[in-house]
């Protein structure tokens, strides 16, 4: 799964939650249930995020002057000021695969046998107390 977009991961994760009460441990599918719950959650969120362009290029893999380039010649609108540009997250353009250009960095998420599942228990637990 490397490579793997956010967007993706959610329906990734509700596979593996299926897997795991159908073959594993019931609590583990709730486990993964819950995480694909909060990343859609946070996912609904950021559409309206502003991002400055150094942030805007990390996410979208276009330089900061190129994006600086679309706003001053209005191809994307500027949520910010005058010399402190910001873009929309839903409004970034992204790049296309084999495109020109460097390609973004994108997450990888581990594999299912190299996820620490003790540990992801453990922040569920302590995610309750508080």
């Amino acid at each position: 799964m490397s490579n793997t977009l956010p967007a993706d991961l959610a329906a990734e994760w509700r596979r593996r939650a299926a897997a795991q009460r159908e073959f594993g441990d019931p609590r583990f599918g709730v486990m993964w249930e819950k995480a694909a719950d909060e990343l859609e959650s946070a996912l609904a969120a950021q559409p309206d995020e502003t991002l400055s362009l150094v942030e805007a290029a990390r996410v979208s893999g276009f330089t900061a002057d190129h994006l600086g380039h679309l706003i001053k010649t209005e191809k994307i609108p500027n949520y910010g000021r005058k010399g402190a540009p910001r873009i929309k997250r839903s409004d970034l353009p992204l790049k296309q695969p084999g495109g020109r250009g460097p390609k973004p960095k994108l997450k990888s998420v581990p594999a299912v046998d190299k996820i620490d599942v003790r540990r992801v228990a453990q922040s569920f637990t302590k995610e309750r107390k508080r």
